[in-house]
């Protein structure tokens, strides 16, 4: 199983993010998704959306070039998250992230507040170059689920969780049976509550192709803790990969 972390981009700097990006040891990372703080961004949890509040005091555009250099410096792809109530007012965003050298992008909120947009919104995303991830979560209904089949021949994100950072029960063998039915034969990357190695590995057990990390490692961030980062990623990736 995969390792995808996420982090919000200037959090809890641009240069203190970067130099954490550049201690993750070469092989143990395959994607990394850089998040760009949003004003309300309503399906994170408190810990995350407290990352966003920091980040915009001195967020630049100017630094997401470096910071992209140096996740490509450790991972696969590097995939951009936001939400589409921002892009909309950001013209040439997604043609910028682009040049910037972004693989593909992740839009929390197309298939649920901008719905009945999403084939244009899509379409606009392949238009400028960049792979389309779908976000889904447990409330997301099985046609729509049916449908992405069609939008898209890359992974998907499925969220076990309605927001991060937000606890509620989940079963693993429903979550199980909902995937290979919806979508069979396709890379699935799961986030949301997963929260430590030990849950990381009850979560492989489920055979997807990933697992996404975001709130957990904020910790690290705000203690300028580098060597914790580095234990805790290198702890989780031996938990996925003992399953």
């Amino acid at each position: 199983m995969k390792l995808v972390l996420y982090f919000t981009l200037g959090y809890p700097s641009s240069h203190s993010l970067m130099e954490f990006l550049e201690t993750i040891p070469p092989g143990a990372v395959e994607y990394i998704e850089l998040g760009f703080p949003s004003t309300d961004p309503k399906y994170d949890g408190p810990t995350i959306r407290r990352t966003h509040r920091h980040a915009l005091q001195g967020f630049s555009e100017q630094s997401v070039s470096e910071t992209v250099k140096c996740a490509r410096g450790v991972c696969r792809k590097v995939y951009a998250l936001r939400y589409y109530s921002d892009i909309e007012k950001d013209e040439g965003f997604l043609e910028r992230i682009t040049n910037i050298g972004f693989d593909g992008i992740i839009i929390p909120d197309v298939l649920t507040d901008y719905f009945h947009d999403r084939s244009g919104i899509i379409n606009r995303v392949r238009e400028a170059g960049l792979e389309f991830i779908p976000f889904v979560n447990p409330s997301t209904p099985d046609i729509v689920l049916g449908e992405i089949m069609s939008t898209t021949d890359s992974w998907i994100y499925y969220g076990l969780l309605p927001s991060t950072g937000i606890m509620v029960p989940y079963d693993l063998s429903s979550v199980r049976y909902r995937l290979r039915n919806a979508f069979p034969g396709r890379r699935i990357v799961l986030g949301f509550g997963i929260r430590s190695p030990d849950e990381a590995a009850r979560v492989s057990s489920t055979g997807q192709f990933g697992i996404a990390i975001g709130t957990m490692l904020i910790e690290h961030l705000d203690s300028g803790s580098s060597r914790e980062f580095v234990t805790s990623i290198l702890r989780l990736k031996e938990a996925i990969s003992s399953v």
